[in-house]
């Protein structure tokens, strides 16, 4: 017996078959996809909080009569040391220029630091070793109409 077989009812189930292989993997590969980066990364639950031991503000000598330095706040936010603060001229004859605002912490323990700003000018020597973050940001001149300097730093504790 010869049996006739339409070829094209074989190739559209075969399209349709590999069509839904393909759905299918198409649809596992996006729920991974989704679980995978959707889910927050696992924390240790052994791991300690970053805290700030003590913290200094400093306005070089040669600077303490022309600035005043306020901070404003100070916080630790996950692995970084933030504070904010604004310099201010005091008044007088002189304008202030070339001056540098800098933040630094240095260990003091596992997971506490401390924590010093600085006003300055000219060149900065920080503590070494010991040093394990720092920023420095220009203050504009002060003086020409230009009265107060507000900033903000961030240092990352490793």
């Amino acid at each position: 017996m010869i049996r006739l077989v339409n070829r094209r009812s074989n190739h559209k189930t075969i399209i349709v078959a590999i069509s839904a292989v393909v759905l299918i993997l198409i649809v596992f590969v996006v729920g991974y996809w989704l679980g995978h980066f959707s889910s927050p990364a696992p924390t240790q639950s052994n791991s300690t909080q970053l805290t700030i031991a003590s913290f200094e503000k400093e306005v070089e000598s040669g600077l303490s009569s022309y600035l005043n330095l306020v901070i404003s706040n100070y916080w630790v936010e996950g692995n970084k040391v933030r504070c904010t603060g604004t310099v201010n001229w005091l008044g007088g004859d002189y304008a202030v220029s070339g001056a540098a605002i800098c933040m630094y912490i240095t260990e003091k323990q596992t997971n506490s630091v401390n924590v010093k700003v600085v006003v300055y000018s000219g060149m900065l020597l920080l503590p070494r070793p010991g040093t394990i973050d720092s920023e420095s940001v220009q203050i504009p001149t002060l003086g020409n109409g230009v009265f107060s300097f507000d900033f903000s730093l961030s240092c990352i504790y490793r």
